[in-house]
Parts: C-alpha cells; structure tokens; sequence
C-alpha cells in the first residue's frame, strides 16, 4: 500500500509505466500490415512487361522521330511561310489552321493530365514497393517459423519477393513511360509553336487579302461616287452661273425651278459625300471587327479600337440626325408643292416633275438613313464583342506569368542579349541623333527662320526670368521678418527657389525639345531622343525638392533631416537612370527576354525605393498632424497612406514573380494616386489660406464682419471643400479610364442599380438610397444656413426679434418641403400618386387636426398683421404681462409674478386682447390721491405737479396734468396722470417713486390724507320721548383702511 502511494506520488513511475505499456502494445501494431495481393502469375507478368517494354520502346522511337520531324518543320518555317501567298489562301484554309492549333493545345492538356496520371502510379508503385519490402524484412525473420509455421512463412516470403519483382518491374515501365510522356510534351510543344506560327502567317496573310480587297471595293465605290460627284457638281455649277445672270425670257416659275434644281443637286452632292465617308466608315468597322478573329491582340489595341468605336458612334448619330431634319424639310417642302393648285398645263407638268425629284431625293435619304442605322446597329453589335474580348485579353494579359529561363540555353541567350545591350542601345541614339541632324538639314528654309527665332526667344525668355527670380528672392529675403508664415508664401518660395535652381537644365531640355519638335525628327528617335533630354531634368528636379524640404539651410534645426536627404537622393538618382534605361530597351525592340530583365531589375529598385518611401510617409503625416490631428479625414489618410508603401511593395513583389504586366499597372495607378492626392492637399491648403484672408479682410474692411465670416465664407468653404473632394475623385476616375463606358463603372452601377424593395411602383435601389441620404443632408444644412441668412440679413431691420425668428423658421420650414418633395421625385415617387394621400390629409384637417390648422394659419395672421410683437406687454383674457416669443402654433406670455403662459395663436385672433405697447412703449399712469377739506387745494395742485416735474422718468412729452377730480365723501380728490418710456424706466418702480415723493411732499407741507368717515344722524333713542330733541351728529369710522396724514 505505501508502495502504491508513493508510485502515485512520484511521476517517474508514471512514466515508466506508461513507457512499458507501450512497449508492450508495440507488436500489435508495429507489425500488423496490410493483406498480401496474390501476385500474377510469373510468366504472364513477364510476358505483359516484355510487351510493354517493347511497346514502350516504339513509342519512344516514334516520339523522336516525331521530334526531329517538327524540329526540321521549325527550321523550314520561316521559308514556307516567305513562300505563301495570298492567292493560295482560303476560309477551309485559314479555320484549318485554327483547327490544327486547337488540336495541338488539347494533346498538350492530355499530355499534361497523363503525365500527372502517371506520376501518380510511379507514386503508389514506390509506395505499395515500400509496403513489401517492410513485409519482406519481416518474414526473414525466423521466430515468424515458430509462431506461424515455417511452411506458412516460407509461402508468404516466396509471395511477397514475386510481388515485390513484378513492382519492382511495373516501376521501372512507368518510369520509362514518363520520360517518354516528357519527350512527347516537348514534342507537342513543338507541335503547338509550329501550328501557332503558321496560323499567325495566314491569318496575317488572310486579313492583307481581305484587306486588299476592301481597299479595292473601296477604290471603287470612291472612282463611282467621284464619277456621280463630278455630274452633280458640274450641274450644280451650270445652274449657279445660270441663276447668276438675269431672268431674261424665263418666266417666274422656271426661274424658282431652277433654283429648286440648284438645292436638290446640292442635296444629292451632300448624299454622295455621305455615302464615301459612310463606306470608309464601313471599311474600318470591318477592320476593327478582324481584331476579334485573331488570337493574343494587345490589349492597348483593343483599347483604342474601343475608343474609335465612340468617335465612330458620335458620327453616325449626327448624321442619323441630319438626315431626319433634312427629310423633315423635305416632306414639309413636298406638302407644300402639293397643296398648290396648277394654273396652266405647264404648271402641272412643272409640279409633277417638282414632286418626283422630291419623292427620288427622299428615297436617297432615306437609304442613306437606313445605311446609317444597320452601321449603328453592327457598330452596337461589334463594339459589345470586343469589350468583352478586350476584357478577357485584359485579364489574360495581366494574370499571363512570364517566368524565368528555365534551363542554361535560355540563361546563356539571356547573358548574351545582355551583353550586347549597351553596343544596340548606342548604336540607336547614334541612329536617332542622325536621323534628327538628317531632319534638321531637310528643313526648309522658313523652319529655319522658325527655329532660330523661337531658340532666340527662349534664351530671352530664361535671361529674363533668371533675373526676375533674383530680383523676387532679395525681395523676399529682405521682408522675411515682415511676412506672413502662411502656406501660400512657403509655397511660392520654394516654386521659386525650384524655378531658379533648375532653369538651366530645364532651358536646355526645353531648346532640345522644341528643335526636335520644329525638325520634325522620326520615330522612334523621337521618343529617344526625348528621354535622354528630360532624364536630367528628371533627376534634378525630384533631388531639389527633397533638399527644399529636407535639408535647405533656411529650415528650422527640428524639420531638417539630412540622413533622409542623402538617401533620398541616391535613391531619385539611381531611379532616374533605371527608368530610361527601362524606357530605351523599350524603344530600341530588344529582345523580349531582354526588356523582361530590364523590368525586373527596376522592380528590384521598388524593394529599394520602400524604405525612403516609408519615411516620406511618415513625415508628411506628422506635419499634416501637426495642424490637422483633429479632422476626421486625417485619419483616413494617416491609416489610408499606408497602403500606399505596401501597394508598392506588393507590385514590386509582383513583378518579381513574372505578372510584370500586373506590376506595371499597379505601379502606373499608384502614380496617378499620388499626384492626384499631393495636388489635392496643395488645393486644399490653398483654399485654407484664402478663406483666412477673405476672413481678414471681412472682418478689417465690413462692418459685418462677424456675419460675413460665419454665414457667408465659412459654408462657401465647406462648399468648395466638398467640391474639391468630389473634383479629386472624378480626376482619379478619368486618369484610371473609368468612365460611364468601361466596365468597372458599370459592373458597380449595376450593384448600385439593383432594385432592393418596391414602394408602389417605384424600386428603391442602394443608389437612390444613397442619394436621397445624400439630398437630406443637404436640404437640412441648407434650411439650416437659410434661417441663419434671412435672420441676420434679409430680416435685418426687422426690430421685432420674435417676428425675425419667426420668419426665419418660415423659410427653414419652406426649404425643408421643398427638399423633401426632390426627394421623392429622386425616390421616384410620382408626386400626383400624392392627391388621395393629400384629400385624407384634408379630411384629417378637418376632423382631427382642426385645431392645429387653426393655430398655425393664426400664427400666420399674426406674423402678417404683427398686432402684437415680442416685447409688448399685453393682456389676453386673464393673463397681463409680456410676449416672450410668437411661434407658428403659440405665443407665450410672461407675466409679472413671473409665470410662463403658453396661449393658442386661435385665442389671440378670435378674442379682442389689450396691447399696451402697441406703438410705441410709452405708457399713462393715473393716480387718484386724496387731500383733506381743511387743506388748500391750489397749494395742493401745486405741490403735485411739483413732484411729476421733479421725477426724471415722467415724459415731459405728453405733458403730466394734476387735476382736481371731485369732492369725494372724504376728501377732495386730485387726479395725476404722467407717462413712462418702458424702454428705459420701469412703470411700477416710477410709480413707487411718485407715490412715496408725494407723502414726503405732503408731510413736509402739513397736509393731510383724511380717512373715509360719515355722519350718523339719531332721531330718536328706543324708549324715548318722541318730542325729544335730536342728538348731535355722531362720527363713525367706515371699515375701510385708515389714512395717513
């Protein structure tokens, strides 16, 4: 027991044990092996491998025999195909050709299918061989005789080395069997080049003929238009001269026949010109349409047969509409001849004759219509077809995969193609610069003059730009401290200090420029000469800028990077050299070979050119931060411009690979990219800087300042900052070829288009989603801007705040419906669909929503009349104090104990209401103050209008009055009226003031405020005598509030 814990406890006898289960288990399945397959018989095995073998050995006879045959075909190709000749060619002959070239690529599919087929046979033969010779080793073992029995054992042994032989044996005809299937690939190959070369020579032979041919049908539709044209235009001319001289004895009908003679025979030379110019039309389209018979065209010249197909569809479907409006005139003209009534005999015969020269030209516009229309349709037709071939060349050619030699001849004729490559590419400039200098001498005279004059104004023109730029520089060096640091300034210096450093080289390239162009020098020693011309200035000008802007002296310590500088610039220099040696093995038709390690090379140069690139990106982003961190679409381009480094590697990577086309494209797009990105940031902070400045000189020269910046040039900024946006992608697209025609475009509004649901009858696709999302936004920024702008601007002498307002919500309520209305005519909702939507609304009018029609239309009333404004102080119903606001349902009113009361616009216009401040904010006061009967009343007068005058917030204007009111029960009461300015005094303070001044003046001058009494009168005391006399008049005090003196 304690032995077993301790096991448990310790992990080594775990282990062990495991180990030795293991062990013990490992016979069972260490030498279980599969069953054994009785093999054949020995001498029928034999026998079956002899014949193969011997079978074998044909074939591979007839394989070299087979290869020398098409290897000797190769040879006397180029002959047979120098020996052809049209004549002997046919249709049979030419889809022969195309036939046999379809055959050879299937024998070459089958080749490859067997040969994969018969590597795997060789694999399972080494495997199943491997099989029995583990079984094999097994059964020389001799303790298998004590446990299965010798016999048994001596049996399976004897079984398995048979099997093992004739494996052995299968393995060795397989393998002679795919050595000779290699044999017959490398024939096929053969096979494939020869029939592929000869059909390239007849369908090149074929299209000459049918070249030909057109040309002839051509030459002689143009000698028969030209023998019509010379009839016509000689008649033409007869008539002109006729119609030149006076009448004579011509009457006035045959004078107007003549000239109807003179416009058909005009007609009809217009009609042989199109006729000519629709035969050419019809001979190119035949030409364009041969590009779909042949096999492996480029796709560059797919492309700009696409190209001419527009221009071609441009001109049919103008003069398709020529020709209607012609006829149009013509069927007008017939209409009127036969609506005139003849007189005399001559008269009919003269209409007749009108109107069948009429019906003749008709019916040749007409054809010349129906020409037009079946040239349309076949251009429509072909056009289809090569887009679609042209996109499958396309993929082809950008997914076809140029590998590298594979084997030492191919190596070796590469060497030597490289090694002649410096003697072409000399002798080729050599050859350019002759045929230039040969030009040049050819030149005529007045070229001569041309080219003197303009090589004289250019150096001129340096001479006095050099200077200028001087002149400019010391200018702005000397006004440094005084200038603005603004991007506008930065970038016109640095243009300058670019202009200045390059202009020789640039000067030079120019002058060679210009004499190329003026001598008229041929290709391609054109095109070389002018790549050896800007590849200085190809260099120069990238490795200026990077010291601008990396290493200038001028430059702040912290922006100046001068390892970056000096990496960046070997980097543009070894660029600039690849790139026109790259451009010059191009043009000087090296082998391909040749111009594929050109290629690759200079892809090795991305690898390079990655790192400094990086770098580059890197601190652009930082300096772009630096101002515009907190943009959203700096973020996008500071994640986006990643790709741009990677997009270059991957290309790199690409071309290495052998998808050079591939490649190039890649790199081609990420170019274009680039200098559409660079020139957007240049747009972009140059707009910046002049919205700053129009800012500035708002603010300095307008009284508005502050509106013109905020509702005028801020929302034109955003405007043109958006329209920049969109300009740098339509740039994008146009400089990428994707336009509404190519397949991209139209691949993705086919998505765009593609109906998700139906409201009614209208689809709502992701495009109209998108654009109505796109219209809303902008309908709510410009309701926005609207209200700002008839608040601020158009409303502006508007004193009333409220009503402003008001109106302002008005048009932003205005623009938004009218948006809202685009928007379903954008959605595609018919907008008369709307009258039974508009009767239930009506209807919901006049039930349940009466009451908010009500108000709004009496907030309209309000808005128009203005009986009341924001401000004024009013008393609708119970409710006295001021208006807050007025909105297009309610107005709320403060009141003086400080109270917000919402009130209906309905309840204002239907019931009478008080505004007391109507006109203007002057308001009366009155005041009823009492004085006792023993007091002097003039004094009393006096003192009163005293203390009006003595107030400054009583109007003198009205003039206050004291008067004296009435002979009250207790006194004699004065009545006070003044009048307050509410705009500058508060009513119930001045009052306040008044009455406290009045005490003050009243118990200074001993006068006193008698309390309310009255005299009691007793006539008689219950239980008195009747005759007694009356008691005295006994005063009582009322109830009411007791005076003051």
């Amino acid at each position: 027991m304690t032995l077993a814990v301790s096991a448990v406890k310790n992990p080594v006898w775990i282990v062990l044990t495991l180990l030795l289960a293991l062990g013990l288990g490992a016979p069972a399945w260490a030498q279980s092996t599969p069953p054994l397959v009785a093999p054949l018989d020995s001498a029928k095995a034999a026998e079956q491998q002899a014949t193969r073998s011997q079978v074998l050995d044909r074939d591979r006879d007839s394989i070299r025999r087979s290869r020398a045959t098409f290897e000797q075909q190769l040879v006397d190709l180029p002959q047979q195909l120098e020996a052809l000749r049209p004549e002997q060619l046919d249709e049979t002959l030419l889809e022969q050709t195309r036939v046999d070239v379809e055959s050879a690529r299937l024998s070459q599919d089958s080749n490859s299918s067997e040969l994969a087929n018969t590597g795997r046979r060789i694999d399972e033969l080494q495997k199943s061989i491997s099989d029995l010779e583990t079984r094999e080793q097994l059964l020389k073992n001799p303790v298998k005789g004590q446990t299965d029995g010798t016999a048994d054992r001596v049996a399976q042994l004897q079984q398995v080395s048979t099997a093992l032989m004739q494996q052995r044996g299968e393995l060795a005809l397989e393998t002679r069997h795919l050595e000779n299937l290699r044999e017959q690939a490398e024939v096929v190959k053969l096979r494939l080049q020869v029939a592929e070369q000869w059909r390239q020579r007849v369908e090149q032979i074929f299209q000459q003929r049918q070249e030909q041919a057109r040309q002839s049908s051509q030459s002689d539709l143009v000698d028969r238009l030209q023998a019509d044209l010379s009839a016509q235009q000689d008649r033409a001319s007869a008539l002109r001269q006729r119609l030149a001289q006076p009448p004579g004895d011509l009457s006035l009908a045959a004078w107007q026949r003549m000239g109807a003679d003179l416009r058909i025979t005009e007609e009809r030379i217009s009609l042989l010109n199109l006729e000519r110019h629709l035969g050419e039309l019809g001979n190119e389209l035949a030409r364009l349409g041969d590009l779909l018979q042949e096999s492996g065209v480029d796709p560059d010249t797919l492309h700009e047969a696409l190209k001419r197909f527009d221009a071609m569809r441009e001109d049919l479907q103008r003069n398709a509409e020529l020709l209607q409006q012609r006829s149009a005139i013509y069927v007008q003209q017939r209409q009127v001849i036969e609506r005139r009534e003849p007189v005399a005999g001559n008269d009919r015969r003269q209409r007749n004759d009108e109107l069948q020269q009429l019906n003749q030209l008709l019916d040749e516009l007409g054809q010349r219509t129906g020409q037009v229309q079946d040239l349309q349709q076949q251009v429509s037709a072909i056009e289809a077809r090569l887009e679609i071939y042209y996109q499958e060349r396309l993929r082809q050619d950008l997914l076809t995969r140029k590998p590298y030699p594979d084997s030492v001849d191919a190596w070796q004729q590469l060497l030597r193609g490289l090694a002649i490559v410096p003697q072409v590419l000399l002798y080729q400039i050599r050859l350019s610069v002759e045929a230039a200098f040969k030009a040049m001498l050819e030149a005529p005279a007045l070229r001569w003059v041309m080219l003197v004059s303009l090589q004289g104004a250019l150096f001129w023109l340096l001479v006095l730009i050099g200077r200028g730029l001087r002149r400019v520089l010391q200018i702005q060096a000397e006004s440094r401290n005084l200038a603005d640091n603004s991007f506008l300034r930065q970038l016109f210096i640095g243009t300058l200090l670019l202009a200045r450093v390059n202009l020789p080289s640039a000067g030079f390239a120019a002058a060679l420029l210009l004499l190329l162009w003026l001598v008229e020098a041929p290709p391609p020693g054109l095109s070389i000469l002018m790549t050896l011309a800007l590849v200085w200035v190809g260099i120069r000008l990238p490795v200026s800028l990077a010291w601008l802007l990396l290493a200038a002296p001028r430059l702040p310590a912290g922006q100046q990077h001068l390892p970056l500088y000096r990496q960046l610039r070997w980097t543009l220099g070894l660029g600039g050299l690849l790139v026109a040696l790259v451009v010059l093995a191009h043009l000087s038709d090296l082998p391909e070979n040749v111009v594929t390690a050109f290629d690759r090379v200079f892809m090795l140069y991305w690898f390079w050119a990655f790192v400094p690139g990086a770098r580059i990106r890197r601190l652009v982003v930082e300096r772009i931060g630096a101002v515009y961190s907190d943009r959203f679409w700096f973020v996008l381009l500071r994640f986006g411009s990643l790709l741009l480094p990677l997009s270059l590697l991957g290309a790199a990577v690409l071309g290495l690979l052998g998808y050079l086309r591939l490649a190039w494209l890649v790199a081609g797009n990420l170019l274009i990219f680039l200098a559409v990105l660079v020139s957007w940031l240049l747009a972009r902070s140059l707009l910046n800087d002049l919205v700053v400045a129009l800012k500035n000189y708002a603010v300095t020269h307008s009284g508005y300042g502050l509106l013109w910046t905020q509702d005028i040039i801020a929302p034109l900024h955003r405007i043109l900052n958006l329209l920049l946006y969109g300009g740098a992608w339509v740039v994008l697209f146009r400089a990428y070829g994707w336009t509404s025609q190519s397949a991209v475009i139209a691949s993705v509004w086919g998505f765009l288009e593609r109906p998700l649901f139906e409201v009614g009858n209208a689809g709502i696709s992701p495009w109209r989603i998108a654009l109505t999302v796109t219209v809303l936004v902008l309908v709510i920024w410009l309701g926005q801007w609207s209200r700002a702008i008839t608040y601020r601007w158009i409303l502006s002498r508007i004193s009333d705040l409220g009503v402003r307002h008001s109106l302002s919500m008005f048009t932003q309520y205005a623009v938004v419906l009218i948006g809202l209305l685009t928007i379903l005519r954008i959605i595609g909702i018919d907008l008369t669909t709307l009258a039974v939507f508009a009767g239930a609304v009506g209807v919901g009018i006049g039930l349940g929503m009466q009451s908010l029609a009500n108000n709004f239309i009496s907030g309209l009333f309000l808005l128009i009349e203005r009986p009341l404004r924001s401000g004024d102080i009013v008393k609708i119903g119970p409710h006295e104090g001021e208006v807050a606001s007025i909105g297009m349902r309610s107005l709320t009113v403060k009141t003086f104990d400080n109270q917000t009361v919402i009130i209906p616009n309905a309840a204002v216009i239907s019931d009478a209401f008080t505004n007391w401040t109507h006109e203007d904010r002057v308001l009366r006061t009155v005041l009823i103050i009492g004085a006792s009967y023993e007091s002097n009343p003039h004094q009393v007068q006096k003192l009163l209008a005293e203390v009006l005058e003595a107030h400054p917030a009583i109007l003198p204007k009205p003039e206050p009055l004291v008067l004296l009111w009435e002979f009250a029960d207790s006194a004699v009461n004065f009545r006070l009226q003044y009048f307050v300015d509410m705009s500058r005094d508060s009513l119930f303070k001045t009052r306040a003031e008044v009455l406290m001044a009045i005490w003050d003046c009243f118990k200074a001058a001993g006068i006193s405020i008698p309390y309310p009494q009255r005299d009691l009168y007793v006539r008689s005391w219950p239980g008195a005598v009747s005759d007694a006399p009356p008691t005295a008049p006994i005063a009582a005090l009322a109830a009411a509030p007791a005076g003051r003196p």
